[in-house]
């Protein structure tokens, strides 16, 4: 009787700074003793599962060696073009840009209710928004990133959200509504 291959598998775990998932606004933390060991052994599997469906949509927390060391450090990159370094001055403008575009666009538009895809298109077609739109393209840049590192949808539009948060003009756009801004396919008019 012929027997099959057997086969062993092991993955060390990097160290990882959970300051670049603070930066990114992810709720990060260490494995746990258990996953730790376990992963010494061969076994590598990490449960960020709320422990009863009553908390699924609570605040998620994501294990820091679940994503690649370097796709981390890459999207950290892009964060820090975006924001600066230490975000609170790059944060302030992109702030007052969406918020100066969200007022024209009411104006010029006399909407009462935003239309994320309305306003996108306005961005789009107005030379003179042109820093703004920028803006909001660097961000569907760093979106798509944070989509790339293997968050959940709940996890991703809970970082979403923190990071929108930052640069939501106050009185314009919601942040969901900035986020469809970003994220969804252009329309209306």
């Amino acid at each position: 009787m012929i027997q099959p291959p057997r086969f062993t598998d092991s993955v060390q775990p990097e160290v990882f700074d959970l300051r670049v998932l603070q930066k990114l606004s992810i709720n990060g933390r260490g494995p746990s003793s258990d996953e730790a060991v376990a992963s010494l052994i061969g076994r590598y599997m990490y449960n960020d599962m709320p422990a009863s469906t009553e908390g699924f949509g609570a605040d998620r927390t994501y294990a820091a060696t679940r994503a690649n060391h370097k796709t981390m450090s890459r999207v950290a990159g892009n964060f820090d073009s975006i924001f600066g370094a230490n975000d609170t001055p790059q944060t302030a403008a992109i702030a007052a840009a969406l918020a100066a575009s969200s007022q024209r666009y009411f104006s010029l538009n006399e909407a009462t209710e935003p239309d994320p895809g309305a306003f996108r298109t306005f961005l789009e077609q107005s030379p003179a928004e042109a820093q703004t739109l920028a803006y909001i393209r660097n961000l569907e840049s760093l979106l798509a990133d944070l989509k790339g590192l293997g968050l959940t949808a709940v996890e991703y539009r809970q970082t979403r959200n923190r990071i929108l948060s930052a640069v939501a003009p106050q009185g314009g756009l919601t942040v969901d509504q900035l986020a469809r801004a970003i994220e969804r396919p252009r329309g209306g008019v």
